[in-house]
């Protein structure tokens, strides 16, 4: 099993967010933690995903809305959570 859900937990940061000085915090700029941050923006939108044709229009609508003017995907609204910028 990959570090990746204990980082993520702990700081809201996988190594690639660290490095690109990211940060996935609730809406309300707290810490995510492990239910937010990865059970439920994670783990459960990803089965949510792998249901055949539904699970892939998810997916697109997920990507899709990267454009919105908040910033915040599909899996951003279902666990409550948004992407910030760290100094």
């Amino acid at each position: 099993m990959s570090p990746t859900f204990v980082l993520v937990s702990r700081s809201g940061q996988t190594l690639g967010k660290r490095f690109l000085h990211l940060r996935i915090v609730r809406v309300g700029g707290t810490r995510a933690g492990f239910l937010r941050a990865f059970l439920l923006r994670d783990f459960v939108f990803k089965l949510l995903c792998g249901i055949p044709l539904a699970g892939t229009a998810l997916f697109v609508a997920d990507v899709a809305s990267l454009w919105r003017p908040d910033g915040r995907c599909i899996h951003d609204r279902f666990a409550g959570t948004k992407v910030v910028t760290t100094s």
